[in-house]
């Protein structure tokens, strides 16, 4: 029995060894799901806000969608780039009238100069001797004008008159279609920028919303290599320097010959939209791979919940098991305790026995340790499984039993109802309503009987409800208030007849009305067309045609005059400047200008235009007098049968020096052996000794006297 005892005490101190091996390995385990617990409560925490991010990406995705939907529906930067390309055709064909236009006026004012220099022939030939002539009044004819062979007749000069006239009036619509249209192309940009900016807000207000794709947007760059303007996001919606000016510049004055300004315009524009379009397509990228994002934070936090749950019911079972290794552990320790004070009570009352029995005992003893602590470990081993196993199945019985009580109240709830009807249709609960049910045939056929026959009821019921609700206040009426009252009725339709016939009656006059105020409109339409050619003409008259040099009619003939005047002049003038001078006729440096018989005088020596109030005295004498004999060739040739044979010149010599008196001399010498006199008066002793003859005038106390000489 000492033995036994002493197998015993080793057999339960190794029992309580192996306890305590597996409670430390226990703590461990609990330590390691606590740490796990821990890490996985971070993680779900770290994805809290995954619902609402997904939500608010989902939204995000939907609006981009909306605003790329929108931005493929507006006006594109191409059609307004075909009505620029229109306009500039356009501008190419009044270029081209204009040039047509221009060359039909000088046809017609050629034809009218010489049809005017003809004139005298044609008068000419009623001249007769003794017969004064209408123009001068002379009746003596020494030169008689001569017809011209390339005279125009009259109506050539109506015809070229009509054509000018024409082309007058299709440039004046050209220059009307030219404004609508280009009124019409600045007002599409304005709509297509105003499209732009809204959508662009729009934009913002999305971004807004998600504020964890702000930085990335800003950070982010388009299709073109471009960053996004941050001015553009919320609170600076739109209020980009840029964007402000386009707008500034479209909202100008258009100008219809600014073909630059308006590619400028266009392509400025189209980097807008470029610029939107790279904007909506990165932020939808962004958008897609964040709303990818918050769909796998949420499912790992979906995930990180089932393995912190899985993982609390394991902590659960992992305490409860270290509660019983504890206890097991006590029990170890009391019971080895015991058994060595036993021991050591028998160990005092044992004799001496042989070393072979004690051996033998020993042996025995130890093998009977191994099997029983191979018995135990299997044993601890199977507990453990079936701990886990009894956990699993306790979650699943409590399931099971939240189940079957939902069922149970189901099916009483079920029973309650079918014996409510069993009771009603008037069979007993217990037994009866069974044999009572029909074959499925017949039940399927009685079904759709019924079916039909409360289809063809409510029907009834319908129609019913509706003629009850119609005849509900109605009362019985009398015959002979029925037959009064249709002879009412008889009178009123009578009385609506004869107003129908006043009324087509009516209806025939205002038709013909129509059609006169047709016929009239149709006269205001040409009268309206004459006199949009009549306000034309006046425009031009009046200097008041935009576009166009802000003169009078009178003044562009004097000035159409003008210049022949100066052309004439300028052959005398570079003579007695020795090709220093030439006048020319002052352009206005604006068309609101109001000009037209301005004079300036280009100098060679510097090669600039200067005013003609810059001459010396003796270049002002030179100028005059080759305008004044300018003036005299114009006169002969434009007024045929007139000649200027006399010429005189007052006072101006003596501005000269000695080199332009020569130069003068010699051009009025020329000037009296074309068979034209030249009389000057003057006191300069230079031309007292060179000219001859010459008529004196001298002084006296008692008058004035005069004497040829020479």
């Amino acid at each position: 029995r000492q033995e036994e005892t002493l197998a015993q005490i080793e057999e339960k101190e190794k029992l309580r060894t192996d306890s305590s091996e597996k409670l430390g390995q226990n703590e461990k385990e609990i330590s390691e799901a606590k740490a796990a617990i821990g890490q996985l409560s971070a993680e779900i925490e770290k994805d809290r806000g995954a619902g609402e991010e997904l939500q608010r990406a989902a939204y995000l995705k939907d609006e981009l969608e909306r605003l790329k939907t929108l931005l493929s529906e507006v006006d594109t930067v191409s059609r307004l780039e075909q009505k620029s390309q229109q306009l500039d055709s356009l501008r190419e064909e009044r270029e081209k009238l204009r040039q047509n236009l221009k060359a039909a006026h000088d046809n017609q004012v050629e034809a009218y100069r010489l049809f005017q220099a003809n004139q005298a022939g044609i008068l000419a030939q009623e001249l007769a001797d003794g017969k004064p002539c209408p123009v001068c009044g002379s009746t003596k004819h020494p030169k008689i004008a001569s017809l011209m062979d390339s005279a125009p007749s009259a109506d050539l000069l109506d015809e070229l008159a009509a054509k000018t006239e024409k082309l007058a009036i299709e440039n004046s619509g050209l220059d009307t279609k030219i404004e609508l249209l280009l009124k019409q192309w600045h007002k599409d940009l304005l709509g297509l920028i105003g499209q732009l900016e809204n959508l662009l807000q729009d934009f913002a207000c999305a971004l807004k919303d998600t504020p964890e794709l702000q930085e990335e947007v800003l950070t982010a760059k388009d299709g073109r290599g471009m960053r996004a303007d941050a001015d553009w996001l919320p609170g600076k919606l739109l209020s980009a320097e840029a964007t402000l000016a386009l707008k500034r510049d479209i909202k100008a004055e258009p100008q219809e010959d600014d073909r630059e300004g308006r590619q400028s315009l266009l392509s400025r524009t189209k980097e807008l939209t470029d610029h939107t379009a790279g904007l909506l397509a990165k932020a939808d990228l962004l958008a897609d791979t964040h709303h990818e994002d918050c769909q796998i934070r949420l499912n790992r936090r979906q995930e990180n919940q089932n393995k912190h749950e899985t993982l609390e019911r394991e902590l659960e079972i992992l305490q409860a098991k270290k509660k019983r290794l504890e206890t097991e552990t006590q029990n170890f320790a009391a019971e080895v305790s015991a058994l060595r004070s036993l021991a050591k009570d028998r160990a005092e009352d044992l004799g001496s026995e042989s070393k072979e029995e004690t051996d033998a005992k020993y042996k025995a003893a130890v093998e009977l340790i191994s099997s029983m602590e191979a018995a135990a470990k299997e044993t601890n081993s199977r507990l453990t499984g079936l701990e886990l196993k009894s956990g699993k199945l306790k979650t699943r019985q409590e399931e099971q039993s939240k189940r079957l009580k939902k069922l149970n109240e189901d099916l009483s709830f079920v029973s309650k109802v079918l014996t409510e009807i069993v009771l009603a249709a008037g069979f007993t609960p217990e037994h009866g309503w069974r044999e009572a049910l029909l074959p499925e045939e017949e039940e399927q056929d009685l079904a759709k009987k019924v079916a039909e026959r409360k289809s063809k009821e409510e029907l009834v019921e319908h129609d019913l409800s509706r003629i009850e609700e119609c005849y509900r206040d109605k009362e019985l009426k009398d015959p002979d208030a029925i037959a009064a009252a249709k002879e009412t009725v008889d009178e009123e339709l009578k009385k609506t007849r004869s107003q129908l016939s006043d009324r087509r009656i009516r209806h025939d006059q205002l038709q013909s009305l129509e059609m006169d105020l047709t016929e009239l409109w149709n006269k205001i339409s040409e009268l309206a067309l004459l006199a949009f050619v009549t306000q034309h003409l006046s425009d031009v008259a009046n200097g008041q045609l935009a576009g166009a040099e802000k003169i009078t009619f009178e003044t562009w003939v004097q000035s159409w005059h003008f210049s022949r005047i100066i052309e004439r002049s300028n052959q005398r003038l570079l003579d007695l400047s020795n090709g220093q001078y030439q006048l020319v006729h002052s352009v206005p440096e604006n068309l609101r200008s109001q000009s037209g018989l301005d004079l300036a005088v280009m100098d060679y020596h510097t090669g600039k235009v200067r005013p003609v109030s810059t001459l010396s005295g003796g270049e002002t004498f030179n100028a005059a007098l080759s305008m004044a004999l300018g003036l005299s060739d114009v006169i002969m040739a434009y007024a045929g049968g007139i000649e200027l044979d006399i010429l005189f010149i007052d006072e101006g010599f003596d501005n000269l020096d000695e080199h332009f008196l020569q130069i003068t001399m010699e051009t009025l010498l020329e000037l009296s052996e074309g068979k034209r006199l030249v009389g000057i008066i003057s006191h300069t002793s230079t031309l007292k000794d060179n000219l001859s003859p010459q008529l004196q005038v001298q002084s006296t106390p008692g008058g004035s006297t005069v004497r040829w000489i020479g």
